[in-house]
């Protein structure tokens, strides 16, 4: 280790302890060059320095670098580090946690993976979740008493959460988002803040939605019950930072209690889920449409599943409506539910024909929602 000459590579080395060892992203460090240290914060940002310091790192068999195939060409280095040598580097900084520190600011600086999607998001987690996870895991054993770090640990496990979710891997993001509620709630005990407990109705809300996922629609009320609580709590005091996330929370349970058949409670949330998006929409401070459309569509599918198919289908059709408006005015529409609104209205539109003409459809009236059904289908595979 003292063979590397350059402060910015044994600043840059002494990062990598903590990362995961393999296929480390030069790239991370370069996005992130605002929270480094000195001088590696202005030697990454340039191409020959970095170089420099790459040199310096390989030169000794230290670390050894390679090329990640599944980014762009700008972001194909990787390095890596042995664990032992982790382990052993990390020993050597004794009560010294700076290291650790900046990779924890450089991790919380270039997580932006919510913001991705399709391949990009996949290869851009593939890369960087096992070194943010790392991070996050190592910062909480170490910073288990600040208050302000363990926040940006609970940022990194929440960023990994929303991606697992994207991913279908319910089961890690539910490991994930108890973690940062179990940080949070310990948090909010010693810090009465409005950040904390705004942040904490949400991950309630994260949580159901993981339990509901994997079908355990018990666990998931539970949770959204804990949410609307805190949410409720936060709007009484007049604290609640985004008041259609409460109505999220009302529609989420809805849907959960008409999985397991308790309409009653399924409609009253739905109601009230509604009535809040409808408030926000009046007083324009609703900032997206596609989650009032979603709640009429699902109340008309509570009410299907009562048999009222008058309701129904005018809950369904008042889905289609926002969602067509939304298309006018040029804002971005969920096309994939649309598709299935288009749907749900067609089966709507048969049972109450069948109701009114004793079981007999009209062929018109079929080919009809038939032909705008797939137009809107092809309109979200595209």
């Amino acid at each position: 280790m003292e063979k590397i000459t350059q402060e910015g590579a044994i600043q840059m080395f002494n990062m990598c302890a903590y990362f995961a060892p393999e296929k480390i992203p030069v790239e991370m460090f370069v996005r992130g060059s605002g929270v480094l240290p000195y001088p590696l914060q202005g030697n990454i940002a340039d191409i020959l320095e970095k170089n420099k310091i790459l040199r310096d790192l390989t030169r000794y068999s230290l670390l050894s670098w390679g090329r990640n195939d599944n980014t762009s060409a700008d972001e194909t280095t990787v390095l890596y580090m042995h664990r032992l040598l982790q382990e052993v580097v990390q020993k050597s900084f004794g009560e010294d946690s700076n290291w650790l520190a900046y990779c924890l600011d450089l991790t919380c600086k270039v997580v932006d993976w919510v913001g991705k999607d399709g391949w990009e998001i996949k290869n851009a987690f593939e890369l960087e979740s096992s070194h943010t996870i790392k991070i996050a895991d190592k910062s909480f054993e170490v910073f288990a008493n600040n208050n302000r770090k363990l926040k940006n640990v609970t940022q990194l496990y929440f960023y990994n959460s929303v991606v697992d979710a994207k991913l279908l891997l319910f089961d890690t993001g539910l490991s994930y988002i108890e973690k940062c509620i179990g940080i949070l709630e310990r948090i909010c005990i010693e810090e009465n803040s409005i950040e904390n407990k705004n942040n904490l109705f949400f991950y309630y809300i994260n949580k159901g939605f993981f339990h509901a996922s994997s079908l355990e629609y018990q666990k998931a009320i539970m949770d959204y019950d804990k949410s609307i609580k805190l949410g409720k709590d936060l709007k009484t005091d007049g604290c609640l930072a985004d008041e259609s996330i409460l109505a999220l929370a009302f529609m989420n349970r809805g849907i959960a209690y008409r999985y397991i058949k308790q309409y009653d409670k399924a409609l009253l949330d739905e109601n009230r889920s509604i009535e809040i998006y409808e408030c926000l929409y009046i007083s324009g401070i609703l900032d997206d449409e596609n989650a009032m459309a979603l709640a009429y569509m699902n109340r008309g599918a509570t009410y299907g599943a009562l048999m009222k198919n008058n309701e129904s289908l005018l809950d369904i059709n008042k889905s289609i409506e926002i969602w067509e408006k939304m298309k006018n005015e040029g804002k971005k529409v969920n096309e994939n539910q649309l598709a299935k609104a288009y749907v749900n209205r067609g089966v709507s539109i048969s049972k109450v024909m069948l109701e009114k003409n004793k079981g007999s459809l009209s062929n018109d009236l079929a080919a009809i929602y038939n032909r705008k059904s797939t137009k809107a289908i092809l309109n979200c595979r595209k």
